[in-house]
């Protein structure tokens, strides 16, 4: 009956649109073999939403990540996270605003289970299984009551709202069981699917105990009461006192920084023992003003350029961010010129119409001799300065706006970025007014900066 039971809520659940839990759990299971190659990427989707570029960076400046100077690019603060936790906070965000309606108090508890029971996974297996994959054990602990989250979000869409401890009851059998088939056919990692099998094994024994754990903290709301309870730490991991107050003070920090990213309550006392929850409200991150974020993105530039092997993609990507953020340009695109491929290649583009930018620069190797904008910038390797502006300035090669960029406002810069006498890529940036001198000089500084840390960078190498 069980089976015939299984089989029906995996039909029901493919059947149903949870459309953002959905993405969620795809961005969860892209997570695992994301790199920094991806990084473009994700600073473009992550930029699109003023509010998410807030998160991450205020989660970037926590205690728990941040060094000596206060983050304020985005570009750093992915390299600073590490583009994995970047994509856990991403999907987190998308998993709370997914949940709405009666069953959204139950299901956020679930998501703050969830995050805190991957926090004391991963660091148990860094001490207990070090052959085991931090990343899989911590996916797998993130997404243990996966099934019942979506039982729960799919008797809200039916207007039936449960409880979590229903859940067993409405299926008939055990909610891991739909978790690890959905593990399977989702392919979300051996992690999970391991973590949720029916027999005995590593990950059962570690996301076990992690649960156990989780489950006592709830209960107590203390760290030093479930540090002190030896019946919580049995079989691998019976470990010293000091090191469960270790363990679980450094989960609990991690957990409660990302809870309070995310806007939730900070539930779990960290070092301690205070009986007290603690209740936070979320501070919106305060923005920079111009000229400070100006001085950063420069400053982070000229760090950049002292390290002994220069990373050309997250120079690139501080640049542009900076153009976009620091001097208020609406419209950025990095544009590179490859020999071997037919059109000019966009490697990011930030803005609210940053798809029809794309599109737009998708023009041809052959044809760029002969736009008077792309000539002077890849050819000739000048900065051009088109449409309209304030000041025209002298050093600058002025053009007229050409016609397939108008929609993007009046004015704009192309600002080529040269790699041992060639242009290898243009940054075009358009304004939604005409130039100011101010916002030149800004701009041409900022390119100034990352093109003598890549003559720097060549002179060296």
């Amino acid at each position: 009956m069980s089976d015939r039971n299984l089989e029906h809520w995996l039909q029901r659940l493919e059947a149903t649109e949870l459309p953002i839990l959905s993405r969620s759990v795809a961005l969860l299971q892209s997570a695992k073999n994301l790199d920094s190659a991806h990084a473009a990427q994700i600073t473009e989707s992550i930029m699109a939403d003023a509010n998410l570029t807030a998160r991450v960076l205020k989660l970037a400046n926590t205690v728990v990540y941040s060094r000596q100077r206060e983050i304020r690019s985005l570009s750093r603060a992915l390299l600073c996270l590490g583009y994995k936790n970047v994509q856990m906070l991403v999907a987190s965000a998308m998993l709370i605003e997914s949940v709405q309606g009666p069953c959204r108090e139950e299901m956020l508890r679930i998501l703050q289970r969830g995050i805190l029971r991957a926090q004391i996974a991963r660091r148990m297996a860094e001490q207990g299984l070090p052959a085991v994959d931090g990343e899989e054990v911590f996916i797998g602990a993130l997404l243990y009551e996966l099934g019942i989250m979506l039982v729960l979000a799919h008797q809200c869409l039916k207007k039936q709202p449960i409880r979590r401890d229903e859940v067993e009851e409405i299926l008939g059998f055990p909610p891991t069981r739909l978790t690890h088939c959905l593990a399977k056919s989702w392919h979300l990692g051996e992690g999970l699917v391991m973590a949720t099998a029916s027999h005995e094994n590593q990950f059962t024994s570690l996301i076990g105990t992690s649960e156990a754990l989780v489950d006592a903290l709830e209960k107590t709301q203390s760290v030093k009461d479930v540090i002190q309870n030896p019946s919580l730490w049995t079989g691998d991991w019976q470990l010293p006192v000091k090191e469960r107050q270790a363990l679980l003070d450094e989960a609990t920090r991690a957990a409660g920084e990302h809870f309070e990213t995310l806007g939730l309550s900070v539930a779990y006392v960290a070092s301690g023992g205070s009986n007290e929850t603690l209740h936070k409200e979320d501070a919106s991150h305060e923005q920079a003003s111009s000229q400070t974020m100006l001085m950063s993105v420069l400053s982070d530039m000229i760090s950049l350029g002292q390290e002994a092997s220069l990373d050309f993609n997250l120079l690139l990507q501080i640049l542009v961010e900076g153009l976009h953020r620091a001097v208020n340009m609406p419209h950025v695109a990095l544009v590179f010129r490859m020999p071997k491929k037919e059109s000019l290649e966009v490697r990011l583009a930030l803005g609210p119409e940053k798809d029809k930018l794309r599109d737009t620069l998708a023009v041809s190797n052959a044809q760029v001799g002969s736009d008077p904008i792309f000539a002077s910038a890849f050819i000739d390797k000048r900065v051009v300065q088109f449409g309209l502006s304030e000041e025209t300035m002298d050093r600058l090669v002025s053009h007229p706006m050409p016609p397939f960029l108008a929609n993007f406002g009046p004015g704009g810069l192309a600002l080529p970025i040269v790699l041992r006498g060639r242009t290898i890529a243009v940054i075009l940036t358009m304004s939604d007014k005409p130039l100011d001198k101010a916002s030149v000089n800004a701009c041409l500084m900022l390119a100034e900066q990352a093109n003598l840390c890549l003559r720097a960078a060549t002179q060296i190498h």
